[in-house]
């Protein structure tokens, strides 16, 4: 099932070509780790131990199917407008139609900026140095925006699609 699987889309400037080529590398990788499957239990209830194993040997699992098509695309539309009524940049208080920006009025930082195509917590302590390796830093074109979100934190308070999947009762 990966009718919902689409490439991020961007302009990686210089490094298109090979980000390009990563992605769709990456993308096969993955789909050959074999830790994907539909939602399974044993006789008990319990979470069946083919998925329990593969989640062991790869550190994550991914789950088709859960989700009925009319969900993903109710998400695919909140995260669209999550996207859409981002600040323009930095500081600012309206989006690029103007309007109140998501998160202007939140108490809590909640949108974390940094550098296009940058990784800035990688091969840092940050975050309890989670994120061990810096990656690769492509080099963004010249007309890339100094900064954009580079993570959403408590973003359940902007989608409601969202928090239905964060509750899922299924």
């Amino acid at each position: 099932m990966r009718s919902h699987v689409t490439s991020p889309t961007g302009d990686f400037g210089l490094q298109e070509a090979a980000m390009q080529s990563y992605l769709r590398e990456g993308e096969e990788r993955a789909y050959s780790l074999g830790n994907r499957g539909p939602l399974k239990f044993n006789a008990d209830g319990k979470l069946d131990q083919g998925i329990l194993s593969d989640y062991s040997r790869c550190g994550f699992y991914i789950f088709e199917g859960v989700l009925l098509p009319e969900e993903l695309d109710d998400i695919e539309s909140d995260v669209e407008n999550i996207l859409n009524r981002l600040p323009t940049e930095k500081g600012s208080r309206v989006d690029s139609k103007g309007r109140p920006a998501l998160a202007v009025d939140c108490k809590a930082r909640t949108l974390h900026w940094a550098k296009p195509l940058g990784d800035p917590y990688g091969g840092t302590e940050a975050n309890h140095g989670r994120h061990q390796i810096k990656m690769t830093q492509p080099i963004a074109d010249p007309a890339a925006p100094k900064e954009v979100v580079y993570v959403i934190t408590g973003s359940l308070q902007f989608s409601e699609a969202c928090l239905r999947v964060y509750g899922h009762p299924g």
